[in-house]
C-alpha cells in the first residue's frame, strides 16, 4: 500500500489539496454569511484542524478501498471516474457520522452539502492542474498475460482484438491472427479508434495452426469463426490438447457482436440471443426530473453567456442566431435540434459536418464557438423540452439514421444527450455510428451513478481544455 501510494503521490497530493481546499472554502462561505460551519456555533484552531486531519484520513482510506489509487478502467474511463466519484460522495457521510459517535465536533450538515459540492468540482480542476490523466495498473503485474491467439478476424477480430486491448486489467496479450485465406497472411489487424490503438500480425492460415502454435507457444487459442467447418474446429481443439493449450469460443450472431449478445442458462445448456435494452421506468421518470431541473437552472445561470454570443453572431453574418437541423430520437421520432450558428446561411445544413476549424464554411465566431463547444448552448432548450437529456447517444440526422444497421438501432432505444461516453473519448472526431461500443456500454449500463459520472467526467476534460 506504501508503495502505490509513493508511486500516485501526484494524485494523493492532488486529494489532500482539493479536501483541505474544500473545507477552507466552505468555512469561509458560511463564516462569509456569518453562519457557523458547526452545530453550537462553536469552534476553535485546533477544532479545525482535527477536522481536517480526520477528514483527509477518512477520504484516503475511502479513496484505497474503492481503488482509485490502484488499478485502471476499461478505456472508456468511467470505471476509473465513478470510483473517484464514490469516494468523494462516501467520504463525507462517513465522516458525519464518525463525529457523531465521538462527539468531537457537530458538523452543521448544510455546510457538509457545500462542502461535498465543492469538492466535486475542485477536485477534477486540481487533479488536472497535477497533470494526472490515468492510473498505472498494479493488477497486471502480480501475473505474467497469457500469450492468445485468435483464430478469425476481419471486423470481428479488429472488435475482438479493441476488447482485449481496452480491458486494462486483463491477463492476455494477442500475439497473433490465424485466417482461413493466405491472401492476408503477413498483414495486420488494426484496431479502428482514436482511444484503443493496437495492430497484431495475421501469422498464417488455419492450416498452419500446429507449425504456429510450436514457434510462438500461446497458452490460450479464442476461435473467432463461427463459419469454419465442424471438422476444422475438431482439428484445431486436438491440435490443441496436444499441445497443451487451452481453447475458447467466441459467440456472434450474424452483426451482432459477442458483447450485444447475452446467455440464458437452462440447467446445463447455455441459450444466446441478442441483448435487448432493458426498461427502466423509475430510472427514465426520475432522469426526466433531474434534466428538467438542472435545464431550467444552467438555462438561467447561462443568459449573461448567451446574450453576448447571439449579439456577436448576428454581426458577424447574415442570417438567424439559431441553427436548427431535424434530428432523430427515442425509438426514431423526428426533432428540431438547436445549436447558435457557427456557419455561414449557404452551407448546405445536411451536408457532411466539417472536420477541420478552418474549413471556409465556418464563421469567424464560429469558429471560437465550435472550439469551446459553445454552440451546443441552445440544446438545453432540447433537454427542458423533452427532446433531449443532459446525458445519453448524440442524436444523428435522418439520412444517416436511414443507413443504420439493427445493431445500430439500438442507440434510438434511449433518450439522445448533450453529452456522453463518446464525446469524452479521442473517437469524438470520427463518426458516431462507427463506434457504436461506447453507446452500447451506456445503453446496457445507464444508471443515475453513470449519468453522474459522465457529467462530472465532462467537466473534468472541459477543465483540462477538451
Amino acid at each position: 500500500m506504501i508503495f502505490r501510494l509513493r508511486k500516485q503521490l501526484p494524485a494523493v497530493s492532488a486529494d489532500a489539496v482539493a479536501y483541505f481546499a474544500t473545507l477552507w472554502g466552505a468555512f469561509g462561505l458560511w463564516s462569509l454569511f456569518g453562519l457557523s460551519p458547526f452545530e453550537g456555533g462553536q469552534w476553535a484552531p485546533h477544532v479545525y484542524g482535527t477536522l481536517v486531519l480526520i477528514g483527509l484520513a477518512v477520504q484516503t482510506v475511502v479513496f484505497l478501498w474503492e481503488g482509485v489509487y490502484t488499478t485502471k478502467g476499461s478505456y472508456l474511463e468511467s470505471a476509473a471516474a465513478n470510483r473517484i466519484l464514490r469516494g468523494l460522495l462516501i467520504s463525507p457521510i462517513i465522516l458525519l457520522l464518525f463525529s457523531y459517535m465521538f462527539q468531537f465536533v457537530q458538523i452543521s450538515k448544510p455546510m457538509l452539502l457545500t462542502a461535498i459540492a465543492m469538492n466535486l468540482v475542485i477536485n477534477p480542476v486540481l487533479r488536472s492542474l497535477f497533470g494526472i490523466h490515468d492510473l498505472p495498473d498494479f493488477s497486471s503485474r502480480k501475473r505474467p498475460k497469457k500469450k492468445l491467439i485468435i483464430v478469425g478476424n476481419g471486423v470481428a477480430g479488429e472488435c475482438l482484438l479493441r476488447r482485449v486491448i481496452e480491458t486494462k486489467s486483463n491477463s492476455y496479450e494477442v500475439v497473433g491472427f490465424l485466417d482461413k485465406s493466405s491472401e492476408r497472411v503477413g498483414t495486420q489487424i488494426k484496431t479502428n479508434s482514436k482511444q484503443v490503438r493496437g495492430a497484431v500480425d495475421i501469422l498464417g492460415t488455419y492450416d498452419q495452426a500446429g507449425p504456429l502454435f510450436e514457434d510462438n507457444r500461446p497458452d490460450e487459442i479464442w476461435i473467432n469463426d463461427l463459419n469454419m467447418p465442424s471438422d476444422q474446429i475438431e482439428n484445431l481443439i486436438t491440435t490443441c490438447r496436444t499441445n497443451d493449450i487451452d481453447v475458447s469460443i467466441v459467440p456472434s450472431i450474424g452483426q451482432y457482436p459477442a458483447q450485444s449478445l447475452e446467455v440464458e442458462m437452462l440447467d446445463f445448456v447455455p441459450i444466446l440471443r441478442p441483448r435487448k435494452v432493458t426498461k427502466l421506468p423509475l430510472y427514465e421518470s426520475v432522469k426526466r426530473l433531474i434534466d428538467l431541473a438542472a435545464g431550467l437552472m444552467i438555462g438561467i445561470l447561462l443568459l449573461p453567456v448567451t446574450i453576448p454570443i447571439a449579439i456577436m453572431i448576428k454581426r458577424g453574418s447574415e442570417g438567424p442566431v439559431i441553427f436548427k437541423q431535424k434530428r432523430i430520437g427515442t425509438n426514431g421520432k423526428p426533432f428540431m435540434l438547436y445549436k447558435f450558428r457557427s456557419m455561414y446561411t449557404n452551407t448546405n445544413p445536411y451536408g457532411i459536418s466539417p472536420s477541420d476549424r478552418t474549413d471556409k464554411r465556418i464563421t469567424k465566431i464560429g469558429r471560437f464557438l465550435r472550439k469551446t463547444s459553445l454552440d451546443e448552448l441552445p440544446q438545453i432548450l432540447n433537454v427542458i423540452k423533452g427532446d433531449m437529456s443532459l446525458v445519453g447517444p448524440r442524436p444523428e440526422m435522418p439520412f444517416i439514421v436511414e443507413q443504420y444497421t439493427d445493431l445500430q438501432r439500438l442507440r434510438l432505444a434511449v433518450k439522445p444527450g448533450i453529452t456522453g461516453l463518446w464525446q469524452l473519448s479521442l473517437d469524438r472526431t470520427m463518426p458516431i455510428h462507427e463506434n457504436l461500443d461506447y453507446d452500447l456500454y451506456y445503453i446496457h449500463n445507464r444508471s443515475l451513478l453513470l449519468d453522474l459520472t459522465i457529467l462530472w467526467r465532462t467537466l473534468f476534460l472541459a477543465m483540462r481544455g477538451i
